[in-house]
């Protein structure tokens, strides 16, 4: 389970994917479930937070895990 927390006009909201492959394939899509620009305050794979990723925008979350997941 990927879980995301993100900041959209000064409130946190979050989204839920089954797995890393769910979050590419969504964002991949022609209109992605989430906006590239938005701000990421956690991140969350497998009940582990991932803490490099708070203050980033979205599409650095995207860019890693497109590369790194085999």
């Amino acid at each position: 389970m990927l879980d995301i927390h993100y900041i959209v006009n000064q409130s946190e909201k979050s989204i839920s994917f089954n797995s890393v492959d769910d979050f590419v394939m969504q964002q991949n899509r022609e209109v992605p479930t989430l906006q590239d620009f938005v701000i990421v305050s956690s991140v969350t794979l497998d009940g582990t937070e991932l803490p490099e990723f708070s203050g980033k925008r979205l599409d650095t979350v995207y860019n890693y895990f497109s590369q790194n997941n085999n």
